[in-house]
């Protein structure tokens, strides 16, 4: 390599001249970073929140409706606990599967735009 400053002949592994002291680390130009690949973490981080939804929902829901199965505590009250069990069981089978198909839709982006910068 050689000095922009004096014309020197400099070692590719030094940071300045030897001879005017000029910094050559400072002029070279920067590697541009490329963007970490996407890796399946996100999904991982998905099964974490959509495996409890799927199995502590239907659970809790469960639990409800059998506590008013089993136990004698008014017409009234057993319906309510039946249909809010059921509200817990389809409102966390139906978040799981919102959060599932979002996860789906956001890899599919992912690989069509790494596609499309390769194509470019």
């Amino acid at each position: 390599m050689i000095c922009p400053k004096c014309g020197k002949e400099i070692g590719e592994r030094e940071s300045y001249c030897l001879m005017c002291g000029y910094l050559i680390k400072d002029n070279k130009p920067k590697p541009k970073k490329e963007k970490k690949e996407s890796t399946n973490d996100e999904s991982d981080y998905t099964l974490f929140i959509v495996i409890p939804l799927l199995i502590l929902g239907p659970l809790g829901g469960l639990y409800l409706i059998n506590r008013s199965i089993t136990h004698n505590i008014g017409f009234f009250e057993d319906i309510l606990m039946f249909c809010i069990g059921g509200l817990i069981i389809g409102g966390s089978i139906l978040v799981a599967l919102i959060i599932l198909i979002m996860d789906i839709f956001s890899n599919a982006d992912q690989k069509n735009k790494k596609l499309n910068e390769k194509n470019k």
